[in-house]
């Protein structure tokens, strides 16, 4: 074998290796989202963006055109596919977030910011980017929770 054949064969571990962790830690944060066939959606985006403001490193991370907002009659879900769910969580841009949690939502400009608080208690805020931001916020005023 030479150089370059070991060197592959390494790169070649290496990224299975990232690619399994990241499959199996992102089906792991996944898992608090129930099958969407199972509700009923009243507004979804499947290429939005966004960011939270908790911390310097939220706003700087997040998401571009990766996010999954979904409105159901009950919550909202901000979600991801699944490789990428383990990195939005450590950005804070998973959340299964029951309407009635929802404290704030205002559009500004072409965002929408969303303040809600956790299931641990703490107020959270996004901001989201989102193809249709009347609609969204249209669909978070209508809460029947």
């Amino acid at each position: 074998m030479n150089g370059q054949t070991v060197l592959f064969l390494c790169w070649c571990v290496v990224m299975l290796t990232m690619f399994y962790l990241a499959y199996t830690r992102g089906k792991k944060a996944i898992a608090i989202f129930p099958d969407i066939e199972t509700v009923l959606v009243k507004y979804r985006d499947r290429s939005a963006s966004g960011h939270s403001t908790r911390t310097l490193m939220t706003r700087l991370g997040g998401t571009s055109r990766g996010l999954d907002i979904v409105v159901t009659d009950s919550e909202l879900w901000l979600k991801c596919p699944l490789l990428f769910a383990s990195f939005l969580q450590q950005y804070e841009m998973l959340h299964r977030v029951p309407l009635k949690n929802i404290v704030n939502v205002e559009r500004v400009k072409e965002t929408v910011a969303i303040e809600f608080t956790s299931e641990a208690g703490s107020l959270t805020k996004v901001v989201l980017t989102t193809k249709r931001p009347d609609e969204l916020v249209a669909a978070l005023a209508k809460t029947d929770a």
